[in-house]
């Protein structure tokens, strides 16, 4: 829905056959409306994409790593440290009590969005990828 500035709104009830003291009351009420409804909204959080790779597939032809994003003033390597506060709080969780998180693929498979979101950690991949190393020349 397009937003529309209390100028406008003032200019639609003068023309209108209102009245200038409820003409008045109504711009108040928009306007203390329109305060309580402003600070709702979280800033948005800018994002640096990291690419987290298995130590063990490193060793092989084809290593798989998953994407996540963390806060763009973080560390990349504190995205470790984020991948494990997310499985320890979902192991907290009901759910992982019964089946808890072990392994950084477990957590980019089942930790929930919810979890990961609080700790400042978006997967964007939950299936391994290949990665390739490239010399960054070519031909």
């Amino acid at each position: 829905m397009k937003k529309v500035d209390i100028e406008s709104v003032k200019t639609v009830l003068s023309r209108s056959d209102i009245g200038a003291t409820k003409a008045a009351q109504i711009i108040e009420d928009i306007v203390c409306e329109a305060s309580a409804h402003g600070d709702e909204r979280e800033p948005v959080v800018k994002k640096q994409s990291v690419i987290v790779l298995g130590a063990s597939s490193l060793k092989t032809d084809n290593p798989i790593g998953w994407v996540v994003q963390i806060p763009e003033d973080e560390n990349p390597s504190e995205a470790l440290s984020l991948i494990a506060k997310c499985a320890q709080d979902f192991n907290l969780s009901p759910s992982g009590r019964r089946v808890p998180l072990k392994t950084v693929a477990d957590v980019m498979e089942f930790c929930r969005a919810s979890i990961c979101k609080q700790n400042n950690l978006w997967i964007k991949t939950k299936e391994p990828v290949l990665a390739i190393v490239a010399e960054n020349k070519l031909g």
